[in-house]
């Protein structure tokens, strides 16, 4: 996170009623350019990439429905919902054609945005997408679908337990991947003592298990008090209320605006599950479906490229400018 911020933020409320919540850079000129994170990732979140961004373009980043300062109200969640009121934000407020960038899920509500008001998108970058793996056939082999969104549906259906990360812990398959016993002694153990020390907080482990810290943080929700996440975005996903008006292949084959995909590398497991958003298959076909995409195919260090890959994501959205001319 950056210290020092030259970002603002701000809040508008649409005709529709939703409020939307985004930071956004000094204008110095720079093309508009709207970054639009995936589940469980808040505006602030992208300062260290977006504040290198700044001045080259003039940066907008949401807090997409559910999350952080927007409104939290389930009917605005679906992904049609959402981008229709981030291209009003566009039309209305930013005022220009906007370069749109979006990680994970965020990307799916960008190409929707490309898909359906192409007047409102100039350019688009696919951070990682789920495209096809997010299908009802194949997202329960998914990892971010067995570590959270089916996790989250599951606490939902049950009043045993009422701390959310607490329930997470037991049946995230995080769990199962370390191992229970390893990962009870590493992870569950040390994360229940600082809940217990700090009510309230997120719990924060070192030494080994410092590297379940980031899945830790996605726990982070309204129903705890302990983000601004609410638990009721993952279960519109999960029960297919998020995909109104959409279909991956008519989707991605209505993009009309220059898009660049960036693809994290991926593979499955010993399970047959899929560590990762898309697999080879997922890119060849995104690829004959958008043939004059550019696509930036094998990146590693993981799904998040923006946060573990910063110097390519940055100079990706640089270069892309001279796309546009």
């Amino acid at each position: 996170m950056v210290d020092e911020t030259t970002f603002v933020e701000k809040q508008v409320t649409t005709p529709e009623g939703g409020v939307i919540n985004y930071g956004e850079s000094p204008d110095e000129g720079g093309d508009p350019l709207l970054l639009i994170p995936g589940q469980w990732v808040f505006w602030q979140d992208y300062l260290p990439v977006a504040e290198r961004l700044a001045g080259a373009y003039h940066v907008f980043v949401v807090d997409v429905y559910g999350h952080g300062g927007s409104s939290m109200d389930p009917e605005l969640y679906p992904v049609n919902a959402n981008g229709r009121d981030l291209a009003w934000l566009i039309d209305n407020i930013i005022g220009a054609p906007a370069v749109v960038s979006g990680h994970s899920s965020g990307a799916l509500i960008g190409a929707w945005m490309a898909s359906r008001h192409p007047d409102s998108v100039r350019g688009l970058v696919l951070e990682d997408p789920p495209f096809f793996s997010i299908s009802p056939e194949r997202r329960g082999e998914t990892a971010a679908w067995k570590q959270h969104v089916s996790v989250i549906h599951d606490f939902l259906q049950q009043s045993e337990e009422t701390n959310y990360t607490k329930f997470w812990l037991d049946h995230t398959y995080l769990r199962q991947l370390w191992g229970a016993s390893a990962w009870d002694n590493a992870v569950k153990r040390g994360a229940l003592t600082a809940m217990e020390r700090h009510p309230g907080q997120m719990p924060k482990l070192t030494s080994l298990a410092a590297m379940a810290n980031k899945p830790l943080l996605a726990t982070r929700n309204t129903h705890d008090g302990t983000g601004p996440y609410d638990l009721q975005y993952a279960e519109v996903i999960d029960t297919d209320v998020w995909f109104q008006d959409w279909d991956d292949a008519e989707i991605i084959a209505s993009i009309t605006c220059p898009t660049i995909l960036m693809h994290a590398a991926a593979s499955y497991n010993k399970d047959n599950v899929l560590m990762g958003a898309m697999d080879d298959d997922d890119v060849k076909r995104f690829r004959e479906l958008l043939p004059a995409a550019t696509v930036i195919d094998g990146i590693a260090g993981g799904h998040e490229i923006h946060e573990n890959n910063p110097d390519l994501y940055v100079d990706t959205l640089l270069d892309f400018r001279y796309q546009l001319i």
